[in-house]
């Protein structure tokens, strides 16, 4: 996973993104996604760094979702392999083990 912090005067989140196996599955995808009469656009590689071209879309509840195929392995600078919790040379705030993702939005039973 990455996570990517920017600075801003706000909380959020600009998007989530998956990887997906192989880069035939964004085009099988997109037209799945079309067929829910959701819009999609096409993001060329380097849209992010270090990633191959996405398939942006919007869920029904707002939230902004990217699929891509390619990322390249960056490493993260504690290692991989048994990495300090809290590496004493860092600063900010680390996000070890991140494994899910909760999407909060109103519901509405007409949609």
């Amino acid at each position: 996973f990455s996570v990517i912090l920017t600075p801003s005067d706000q909380a959020g989140m600009n998007h989530v993104a998956y990887k997906v196996k192989q880069d035939a599955d964004l085009d099988s995808l997109k037209a799945k996604v079309q067929a829910y009469g959701i819009a999609t656009t096409d993001l060329p590689e380097g849209t992010l760094p270090a990633t191959g071209r996405m398939l942006q879309f919007n869920l029904p509840s707002g939230h902004e979702m990217r699929l891509y195929a390619m990322k390249e392995c960056v490493g993260t600078e504690v290692g991989s392999i048994n990495p300090d919790p809290w590496p004493d040379n860092i600063k900010g705030a680390g996000a070890h083990w991140l494994d899910h993702v909760l999407l909060m939005c109103p519901f509405d039973p007409a949609q």
